[in-house]
């Protein structure tokens, strides 16, 4: 069995004992040590071998956030540190990942206690892969998905004002057909997004348009007019501006709405997301890295996960084939309408999903 060294700062016994018994259930062996004063803290962290810190916020004459920066402050290596608290508003438990802890969750859902810890820091009787020289990458660990962050609309005002758009990265486009280019067909008015199509009868065209206009999601957040190209053989994929579909995809009508839903979705990653919330999304989605290197399974890179959840999480429909199964499907990494919330605190997009059918 995995020992888990925890220095746990809290002030209640009972929780502390609730905490420790969670962990035991999750496979650890704990050996956890309770303190509650800023001066025990500190002594505590002189100490090495911890392997996670949970810290209570609402503390007597101080709290979680203080003992966060003492943490970051002290020499040495830093354990992964977690907020564990009943008293832990949404908008403070982000301010306190954006300054550095590996997550927070309150005390009323302790069911989600083991799935954070073995992220940061291994599950039980398996070791954590590492690089070549020697030192852990989470990252590299396969998240159980879904059980880490519960945010809402409260910060949206105050995220939004720093968002500026992300450089994309350029790909190579897909091989396309020797037969020649159609014209560029100007957007229509009322469409869910703004877009062109290159190429596509009018028949396929209105598939698109019922595609996107299905989903909740507000496509015009992407700042940028995408090239839709409907090509014959094309495989379904996205550059930044560009998309790619084949008429034999849109001939099965509403089979193939999630998989145009899921393309967009890669124009908000493009161009609204930055790097800030992609590090949030990597730890509530799970996968190997926003884009880990070639060869990763589609359904471990972060990037898709990400694409298939927006489209499951708008369109929670029986008819949408991302319509996960179970949590390491690709669109199983977060309860929809946690996702939902998330997006709106990270850039606005809206809370309700679209027609379910």
């Amino acid at each position: 069995m995995t020992t888990l060294h925890v220095l746990l700062l809290e002030d209640s016994p009972d929780d502390a004992m609730l905490i420790e018994r969670g962990l035991e259930r999750e496979g650890y062996a704990v050996e956890a040590l309770r303190v509650e004063t800023r001066s025990d803290f500190e002594d505590a962290l002189d100490r090495d071998g911890w392997d996670v810190v949970l810290a209570d916020f609402a503390l007597p004459n101080w709290n979680g956030l203080a003992a966060l920066e003492l943490a970051k402050a002290h020499h040495g290596r830093t354990p992964p540190f977690v907020l564990v608290s009943g008293q832990l508003d949404e908008q403070t438990g982000v301010e306190a990942m954006r300054a550095g802890a590996a997550d927070y969750l309150p005390k009323s859902d302790l069911a989600r206690l083991g799935a954070v810890v073995k992220r940061e820091v291994g599950t039980p009787r398996r070791p954590k892969r590492r690089d070549r020289v020697g030192v852990a990458v989470p990252w590299l660990q396969v998240v159980e998905v879904g059980l880490v962050v519960v945010l809402g609309a409260a910060l949206a005002a105050v995220l939004l004002t720093r968002h500026a758009a992300v450089p994309p990265t350029s790909t190579a486009a897909p091989a396309t057909t020797t037969e020649p280019t159609p014209p560029v067909i100007p957007h229509l008015a009322n469409l869910p997004a703004n877009y062109t199509f290159d190429g596509g009868t009018p028949v396929q065209q209105a598939e698109v348009t019922a595609a996107l206009g299905a989903s909740g999601m507000n496509w015009f957040l992407v700042p940028q007019t995408v090239t839709i190209h409907i090509q014959d053989n094309a495989i379904a994929e996205a550059t930044p501006g560009n998309i790619w579909l084949s008429p034999d995809l849109l001939s099965s009508g509403e089979f193939a709405w999630a998989t145009v839903q899921h393309e967009y979705a890669h124009q908000i990653d493009f161009y609204v997301l930055n790097d800030d919330d992609r590090a949030i999304l990597t730890a509530v989605l799970g996968g190997r890295g926003w884009n880990p290197p070639a060869g990763t399974p589609h359904s471990q890179i972060t990037a898709e996960r990400f694409a298939s959840e927006t489209a499951w999480a708008y369109w929670p429909s029986f008819n949408n084939s991302l319509m996960p199964h179970k949590a390491s499907d690709e669109a199983g990494g977060m309860d929809p309408t946690k996702f939902r919330n998330l997006m709106n605190v990270l850039i606005g997009a809206p809370t309700t999903p679209g027609a379910v059918t």
